[in-house]
């Protein structure tokens, strides 16, 4: 799933749509995490983040930012 959101990010034209990706990730990430799958919800944060700053909307980045800190501190555990 990581690798075609990831084409699916690159391939994404104008600011509105690659907000829209990266809403839609954030999402996958929480539903992941909600069924214990840490390790796919970390993958999709690992491509949500960069692509959450690469929209320059400021809401987004930091959504995606508090849940990869929040995934991170997890795995720690």
């Amino acid at each position: 799933m990581t690798g075609a959101l990831e084409e699916l990010l690159e391939t994404a034209s104008g600011a509105a749509r690659l907000r829209q990706i990266v809403q839609a990730t954030l999402q996958l990430i929480e539903q992941a995490g909600a069924e214990g799958r840490l390790a796919e919800a970390v993958r999709l944060a690992d491509v949500a983040l960069p692509a959450a700053r690469n929209s320059n909307h400021a809401n987004l980045m930091r959504q995606a930012a508090f849940i990869k800190r929040r995934l991170d501190a997890m795995q720690k555990k």
